[in-house]
C-alpha cells in the first residue's frame, strides 16, 4: 500500500491572500469529518491527513482551513476518478493493520 500525498494549495502573494483560519476538531465534525481524534492522529502520522498547528502554550491545536479544504477536494477528485473504492480499501487495510498490531 502506498502513502497518499496531500496536495497543498498554491501560496498567493501576502498582499492578496486572506489570513489563515484555524479549525478545531469540532469544526471538522461540522464539515462532515467525524473521525475520532485517534484516527485523525493515525492518518496524520501516515501522511493522509493535514497536520495540526500548535495554538498557545498548552496542548491546543488547530487545522489550517485551506489544507482541510484541499484534503476534501482531493477526496472528491479521487471519487470522480473512480478511486473511491480503492481509497476505502486502503483505509480498511490501514485499520486492519492497526488492529493486528495491537493484537500482536
Amino acid at each position: 500500500m502506498s502513502a497518499k500525498v496531500i496536495q497543498r494549495p498554491v501560496q498567493q502573494p501576502a498582499a492578496s491572500r486572506k489570513p489563515p483560519c484555524l479549525l478545531s476538531y469540532e469544526d471538522l465534525k461540522a464539515r462532515g469529518i467525524k473521525f475520532s481524534r485517534q484516527w485523525i492522529l493515525q492518518l496524520m502520522k501516515e501522511g493522509k491527513f493535514p497536520k495540526t498547528v500548535a495554538v498557545g502554550a498548552g496542548h491546543s491545536v488547530g487545522f489550517i482551513e485551506s489544507e482541510i479544504d484541499a484534503w476534501i477536494e482531493n477526496l472528491i477528485a479521487e471519487r470522480d476518478d473512480s478511486g473511491f473504492t480503492n481509497r476505502l480499501d486502503n483505509l480498511k487495510e490501514t485499520r486492519n493493520a492497526k488492529a493486528n498490531t495491537k493484537a500482536g
